[in-house]
């Protein structure tokens, strides 16, 4: 499957390990926002559950399938490749995210977030790992 025609893109995030390409965007004219992941190169894309809100993205290096993001002011992570979010944004109510989004490179699991106020943030969520035989764990 390729993108739709009149695609515009908001945001993107490569896992490094995978290759995998996260593209988040919305069609013209259409509110709804969608995400989308190419697993060979951008030559087809698989649509994933839609986003809220034009979404910010970023993947972990070494765990292609967990993704995190933010939109509309609220934050989700993703351990299933897109297909489903979870929302973590209790507490983060009084900061406005604007991103980027990164991911601290020495502390698995804690994610950087940029501020209107230029304020760097962190979240921390259960770390995610791939276990024997793929299955993941905490």
């Amino acid at each position: 499957m390729g993108l739709p025609s009149d695609f515009k893109f908001t945001g993107f995030t490569l896992s490094r390990d995978s290759g995998w390409l996260y593209l988040s965007g919305y069609e013209v004219g259409q509110n709804q926002r969608l995400l989308f992941r190419s697993e060979d190169g951008t030559r087809t894309w698989k649509p994933l559950a839609p986003s809220p809100e034009p979404f910010v993205l970023v993947a972990d290096p070494h765990v292609p399938t967990t993704v995190y993001g933010f939109g509309g002011g609220r934050f989700f992570h993703s351990l299933d490749g897109g297909a489903s979010w979870t929302e973590h944004s209790a507490g983060l109510e009084r900061f406005e995210l604007t991103g980027p989004l990164l991911l601290d490179p020495h502390r698995p699991g804690v994610v950087l977030a940029g501020t209107a106020c230029g304020l760097v943030i962190e979240i921390e969520l259960p770390y995610h790992h791939l276990g024997p035989a793929g299955r993941l764990s905490q």
